[in-house]
């Protein structure tokens, strides 16, 4: 990754001897682009630019490139895709994050024996209408009938969704054939009066009885545990939905509240 650093940023790096966040980003692999030999030139190439100064992040942004803007309660920066009031903040994690989000480019949130887990986008809506479309729509929002408005709430999603909270619902691959077979992962809910974290999952119809439900949702419930520390995580299904209910039950779920719509809950 290409990471350009504004010119207070590079000044100060370079008045140091000692290694610091920008030495770090450099031992990790990223190539830096310094103000002093390289000015911003719009769709030229794909990079990140770093730096303290407002004026640079306009510019920067008005060349259609990501930033990350680094400031001080005396020295605001607004419309930065990320600000941080640190420089040591500014890790690979963070690059990573913000680089990503703003070139469309999915995360893998996890793998299994036989699956991947990674972000939804807009390019997924043309399997999601096979999927939904293939008996699998009985207990599921309706996808809108045109496929374009699909792919515009997708990338919608990936922009707000992930960026904002972090997580979401994420597209599922089989790792031997490399295809979209279906959805898992964890939305905001609201359970009597409190927000909660609610899973949810579909495997497309040719791809089920093979345990892949199971398997993909195990391991969402596991990354949920250990990467925000969530103590509980509820489910909801249909009353007629058999198939739902007793996967909820396997993966350890209680019932909390039943009726037309069936609540779970299971502590992580």
């Amino acid at each position: 990754m290409d990471l350009w650093i504004g010119k207070n940023l590079e000044e100060k790096w370079r008045e140091k001897e000692e290694k610091n966040w920008i030495t770090d980003l450099q031992d990790a692999g990223y190539h830096i682009l310094w103000y002093t030999l390289y000015r911003l030139k719009r769709g030229e190439r794909n990079l990140l630019c770093i730096t303290d100064n407002e004026e640079e992040m306009k510019i920067a942004k008005e060349s259609g490139y990501p930033c990350i803007g680094i400031e001080t309660m005396e020295k605001r920066i607004y419309g930065a895709d990320c600000v941080t009031d640190t420089e040591d903040a500014v890790d690979s994690e963070l690059c990573e994050s913000v680089y990503n989000r703003h070139y469309e480019i999915p995360a893998v949130i996890l793998e299994t024996e036989r699956l991947q887990v990674r972000e939804t986008i807009p390019e997924d809506a043309k399997a999601f209408y096979q999927i939904y479309g293939n008996g699998n729509g009985a207990y599921l929002e309706q996808l809108p009938e045109e496929i374009e408005e699909e792919r515009e709430i997708l990338k919608d999603y990936f922009q707000k969704i992930y960026g904002f909270y972090g997580y979401g619902m994420w597209t599922v691959t089989e790792k031997k054939s490399g295809r979209v077979i279906g959805r898992v992962g964890v939305e905001n809910e609201e359970w009597e009066g409190k927000v909660v974290l609610e899973i949810g999952y579909i495997i497309g119809k040719q791809w089920q009885r093979k345990g892949y439900a199971f398997e993909a949702a195990s391991a969402i419930l596991n990354y949920i545990k250990e990467e925000t520390g969530e103590k509980c995580v509820y489910l909801k299904t249909d009353k007629e939905n058999i198939a739902s209910k007793e996967l909820a039950k396997k993966l350890g779920f209680q019932i909390k509240r039943e009726g037309k719509v069936c609540w779970f809950s299971k502590n992580l």
